[in-house]
């Protein structure tokens, strides 16, 4: 595949490679060219691209039978020996289950994540990295609040402009992107071809249609002025200076240590970091992988961020996660009781309650215990997700968790300012109890990985915990959430549901994270509310 392409020239090169997920993004799977061109067909030519020699001086350009050639390379590389290396017959089945999950988490995060509903992540972002200590700078705790009123002015002072704006100019890239992919989508037929070959005549044919138009599949103001009606090349430059880099920039990238981890085809991208390639001349820009543009643009900005203001970010972000999961709560779930973290002095020196508590009083009762780390997965844990990344890469998290029972029962005997909420601790000493932790990112099944690590692996630090607990990342807590108020459920039968699934490995059975397949309008979450207010 990558030999193919080093011959061509990186503007046909890259054209093309968009029309194709302009095309692929709005055709899914219903797509008469679907599963001949599909996200991961995309995502590894994109990335061939960027790794093979494609130069724009090179005059010979990709044609349709290129293409289709590329795509046979692509299910080549999509091979992952793993699965038979990691799961062998006639070994313990537990174990079997626990190697077959993992190989299923890496997968999702390469495959199935691209796919999913980016509002609640990008919102979460938004709300945390600038919404949040912008306007509520007085509701974080008393230390940072000049720290979090510094925070957003600090970003915008990097970026050119603010973290809005970015996301208001990466909405207007998408709808132009998607209004392109609906134009090629019209070139084809509502009947999805009975054979392989037939598709890819189809695929041919809608190239060859294409090829006069390839230029409109490069981002450039004029021609984007032109569809929307506003000004848009200052927008764009700012916008571009976070989400893009040159060829040779990406290829740099790739040779720095983070990006080798995993096998070649399935390890991070610098489309990952950076999802725009800047093209020949200024004010040019691609989007080789319109799907991954889409769901990275959180991650791109927390990196984008991270870069510019490390230290005050860091300071900040933290509080920022917390203060918005309280906000989050007493919006959307009004009937629950919110107790935020409060410390106190003691012999020892100072100590903490759990950064949040939630009580529901509705029966089934209960209360639950919050620890929340906003920590990120590296990249081993994303891509080989180890016993020890499960381990290492959330060690505070678990350190957090056992802390919980201890936190509580300070808690109950209304210690610090907990006395504020005498009535409903009260009320709620009795109450079925949960410990959870909150991370800033996990991976799928991480709630089975990590249950199944307690019981079977006796150096992982919850192995032989006794107390009722789990742990989920923030965007899967905001989504229980959602099943608990657009489903109108007991919070206490949805967490039952959770960790209950979180014990049972078997491929067959619901995931816990999916919530058992309950249907959820995410537009309507607390995060997608905030995304708004961006755009």
């Amino acid at each position: 595949m990558i030999r193919r392409l080093n011959a061509k020239n990186l503007r046909s090169s890259l054209e093309v490679c968009t029309a194709l997920s302009c095309l692929e993004f709005m055709g899914g799977l219903t797509s008469p060219v679907f599963p001949l061109l599909n996200n991961e067909t995309v995502r590894l030519f994109a990335e061939a691209i960027i790794k093979s020699k494609s130069a724009l001086y090179k005059s010979s350009s990709i044609i349709p039978r290129d293409v289709i050639r590329i795509f046979n390379g692509c299910n080549n590389a999509l091979y992952d020996p793993r699965l038979a290396e990691e799961v062998t017959s006639g070994g313990e089945r537990c174990q079997m289950l626990c190697q077959l999950q993992r190989n299923f988490s890496r997968m999702f995060y390469m495959q199935i994540r691209p796919q999913q509903n980016p509002a609640i992540a990008t919102g979460q972002f938004f709300s945390v990295a600038e919404m949040l200590p912008g306007d509520c700078s007085r509701e974080f705790p008393g230390h940072l609040q000049s720290d979090a009123a510094k925070l957003a002015a600090t970003i915008a002072s990097c970026f050119g402009v603010t973290i809005k704006e970015v996301l208001r100019t990466h909405k207007t890239v998408m709808e132009y992107l998607t209004y392109l992919g609906g134009l090629c989508l019209k070139n084809l037929p509502s009947r999805k071809p009975g054979t392989v070959m037939e598709r890819a005549n189809l695929l041919r044919s809608v190239l060859e249609r294409l090829a006069p138009q390839l230029d409109d599949f490069r981002l450039v103001p004029g021609r984007l002025e032109q569809v929307f009606g506003r000004t848009m090349s200052a927008q764009l430059e700012c916008y571009a200076s976070v989400f893009s880099r040159t060829e040779r920039e990406h290829r740099q990238v790739l040779a720095e240590k983070p990006y080798q981890v995993g096998r070649e085809g399935l390890r991070l991208s610098s489309l990952d970091r950076f999802p725009l390639i800047s093209g020949e001349s200024a004010g040019i820009w691609y989007a080789p992988n319109m799907r991954l543009l889409g769901r990275a643009a959180p991650d791109v900005l927390h990196f984008a961020v991270n870069d510019c203001c490390r230290v005050l970010y860091e300071l900040v972000r933290g509080a920022s996660l917390e203060l918005y999961l309280a906000k989050m709560l007493s919006s959307r779930a009004p009937q629950l009781k919110i107790i935020r973290e409060e410390k106190w002095q003691t012999a020892k020196g100072e100590v903490s309650g759990p950064d949040l508590i939630v009580i529901d009083h509705r029966e089934p009762p209960c209360v639950l215990a919050l620890e929340v780390k906003f920590r990120k997965m590296l990249p081993s844990t994303r891509f080989e997700l180890l016993d020890e990344d499960l381990t290492g890469n959330y060690g505070k998290l678990w350190g957090a968790v056992l802390s919980l029972p201890g936190k509580l029962k300070s808690v109950f005997n209304l210690s610090g300012g907990y006395a504020a909420s005498a009535a409903d601790l009260s009320r709620a000493e009795n109450y079925r109890r949960w410990h959870i932790g909150l991370a800033g990112e996990a991976p799928f099944a991480f709630g089975e990985l990590s249950r199944y690590l307690s019981v079977s692996n006796l150096d992982f630090p919850l192995h032989g915990f006794s107390e009722p607990w789990t742990a989920m990342s923030v965007e899967t807590f905001e989504r229980l959430v959602e099943v608990v108020v657009q489903h109108q459920r007991p919070l206490s039968e949805v967490m039952e549901e959770y960790c209950e699934d979180c014990q049972n490995l078997e491929l067959s059975q619901p995931r816990a994270e999916m919530f058992r397949d309950a249907i959820l309008d995410e537009h309507a979450s607390y995060a997608a509310t905030c995304l708004a207010m961006a755009h």
